[in-house]
């Protein structure tokens, strides 16, 4: 998946083009002065006026700060009280990998053991690994539907690999699926930042869960699913998983469905938190990435996009009740049908940017995409920027930093756009519009100052 930058970088100049005042339209929905004025100057159906005075508007998001820092603090609780539980009701059942072989003393390599014991057991199996140190320096084959799990102080090692370490179903293809792996209460201790071995490799998988799992110190990916389907990563941490130009806790390729990625915490350092795409560039637009939903988790440091959807993604793509904590970008979804609700976003440099990047911007389609109650504190650059898509743009509360804008409409014509209720708090400008359209729609916004 090199070479995606790209779409940053396009961003990127765009926001310089903004900044330079080379934008068409600035509005200021409670200006009542200068309203019939940016009426004409629009030239499409704007409501004028608000619900709200700006000082009840201005104690309504004073409100919505209180919680969105108080969501952040319970998140981040959260994380620093993480455990692995207790499976009682799994060991009584499971192979214990100790007493097969395995010696899970941080020594000795247990690959080979690893790999005889999953050939030997069959489908539907369950492995214990009891708490330990144990030193997988891969690769590992797993090709049955399987269990494996652990507890509180149960470590893979794999400070020592050199390439992915568990691939599942390696030679999975449309006709050679396979179903029913899960892997919960294990530690993944990886190479280190900067490294390019993947720790779960999957293919072709459906019924996949990974729960209360710990990735840590990790390059290229901590899992990566290629055309799987019906997954669901809960309840995990993805703690330093970093490689320049790549590194992801969770990336999604070729035609995945139904996945979904919530109650996780993706923490210290990371590039993307959670990204879609591929690394076929001849990937035909019916196999692009279907539904997916992240939600409910909590990312920080991100030094590029939190959530990120490459070209290649057909949606739904759902981002609903996540925490972004100092991201450079909160959401940015380059392709697919959007939902984006109820996020808090926190000191992050953009929020939430929708692209759509291969639709001709003169033939949008029926799709309307939404970002909706979202709440973005001290956003440094725009809150929100649209291209290329129809778009509903509700009840969401914004408070920037003296500079960028509230909400950007770029360079092209919506059928459809409709801004309504949104509270825009210290930025440069609140609404820029890039070409006027009767498909624009402004209704009682606000815009305040609480500094």
């Amino acid at each position: 998946m090199n070479g995606y930058l790209g779409s940053f970088v396009l961003v990127a100049a765009l926001f310089v083009l903004f900044a330079t005042g080379s934008s068409d339209v600035s509005v200021m929905i409670d200006n009542p002065q200068s309203q019939s004025e940016l009426i004409d100057y629009v030239d499409g159906p704007i409501t004028s006026g608000s619900l709200m005075t700006p000082l009840e508007a201005a104690a309504y998001a004073s409100t919505a700060y209180t919680q969105g820092n108080a969501r952040l603090v319970q998140m981040q609780q959260a994380y620093h009280a993480w455990v692995v539980p207790s499976r009682p009701d799994l060991v009584s059942i499971a192979t214990n990998a100790r007493s097969s072989g395995l010696k899970g003393d941080g020594v000795t390599d247990d690959t080979a053991s690893l790999q005889s014991l999953l050939t030997k057991l069959p489908s539907g199996s369950t492995i214990y690994f009891p708490p330990g140190q144990y030193r997988i320096d891969g690769p590992i084959s797993i090709n049955k539907p399987v269990t494996l799990f652990g507890e509180s102080g149960t470590v893979f090692n794999c400070q020592k690999v050199t390439q992915y370490v568990f691939t599942l179903n390696k030679w999975g293809s449309p006709t050679s699926t396979m179903k029913d792996v899960t892997i919960t209460g294990i530690v993944f201790e990886g190479p280190g930042i900067e490294t390019d071995p993947a720790m779960i490799d999957a293919h072709y998988l459906q019924n996949f869960k990974v729960s209360y799992v710990k990735f840590h110190n990790i390059g290229y990916a901590a899992i990566r699913l290629n055309t799987c389907t019906d997954v669901t990563v809960e309840e995990s941490v993805f703690d330093n998983v970093f490689q320049s130009g790549l590194g992801y806790g969770v990336v999604i390729e070729d035609r995945s469905d139904r996945i979904n990625i919530h109650n996780n915490f993706f923490v210290t350092k990371g590039r993307h938190g959670v990204a879609t795409g591929t690394s076929n560039p001849n990937l035909p637009e019916a196999s692009y990435i279907q539904s997916v939903t992240v939600e409910n988790n909590y990312f920080e440091e991100m030094t590029e996009q939190a959530v990120d959807a490459h070209i290649q993604t057909a949606g739904p793509y759902i981002v609903k009740g996540n925490v972004m904590n100092h991201c450079d970008v909160g959401v940015q979804l380059g392709n697919g049908t959007a939902k984006v609700l109820d996020n808090v976003l926190i000191e992050c440099h953009l929020g939430v940017v929708l692209l759509n990047q291969n639709i001709d911007p003169d033939h949008l389609g029926s799709k309307v995409d939404l970002v909706l109650h979202n709440t973005m504190i001290n956003t440094m650059y725009e809150a929100i920027y649209i291209d290329r898509t129809n778009v509903q743009i509700v009840g969401n509360i914004a408070k920037g930093k003296n500079n960028g804008s509230g909400i950007v409409i770029a360079n092209y014509k919506p059928d459809f756009c409709r801004i309504v209720e949104n509270i825009f708090d210290d930025y440069n400008n609140e609404i820029q519009i890039g070409i006027p359209s009767p498909g624009i729609s402004l209704e009682n916004n606000v815009e305040i100052s609480t500094l």
